[in-house]
């Protein structure tokens, strides 16, 4: 073997040893950003931070469990999609199907720590409607007594599951007994006195 011949051998086996490393590195960076894709969102954060992606899915978009869905058809005649924010008139709170389908998985299971994830952002901390997303938004005043006058617990209990304007409906994420405890805490916020 000539020293041509045997440094065109080693050549090509430290080429053959790069290519296999840089392939083995590539398939390690595909598995890696395969299994950070898989994770559910609402394990670190709530989704209403990030909110629904952007395209055709984007308006109406749902939580579901496995990330945002386009709503489903409308449920019934002058109501939008379940689950879908704005799917009710202003003034209208839907008095069907208000049922929390979700397990809560990823959010608190008290009144207040619920309020605090889903609520705050935009009714603000003593629920006056003046959280950090008000300016944009106009959420109701949830200390007001004309309000607490108006919905009972079962409207209040709809309103959460079905979402109402730009308010995004709850249902689809949080179960039975966070969405009572929710309703029992918001119940806490009316103002006694003008």
């Amino acid at each position: 073997m000539t020293t041509a011949d045997a440094a065109h051998a080693a050549h090509a086996a430290i080429s053959a040893a790069a290519t296999a490393v840089a392939t083995a590195a590539a398939a390690a960076l595909i598995a890696a950003v395969a299994l950070l894709a898989a994770c559910d969102p609402r394990v670190t954060h709530h989704p209403a931070d990030k909110g629904p992606p952007p395209g055709p899915i984007g308006a109406g978009a749902v939580l579901a469990d496995d990330g945002w869905k386009a709503p489903a058809a409308p449920a019934m005649p002058g109501m939008g999609a379940m689950g879908a924010a704005g799917s009710a008139a202003p003034d209208e709170v839907p008095t069907t199907d208000c049922v929390a389908l979700g397990d809560g998985r990823g959010l608190p299971m008290d009144g207040p720590g619920l309020y605090d994830k889903l609520c705050m952002r935009c009714h603000g901390t003593s629920g006056k409607g003046d959280g950090p997303m008000a300016g944009m938004l106009t959420p109701g005043d949830l200390t007001a007594p004309e309000m607490h006058a108006r919905l009972t617990d079962d409207k209040l209990t709809c309103l959460l599951v079905h979402g109402r304007k730009k308010m995004p409906a709850f249902g689809p994420a949080i179960a039975p007994s966070q969405l009572a405890a929710l309703v029992a805490h918001v119940r806490t916020l009316r103002r006694t006195s003008p």
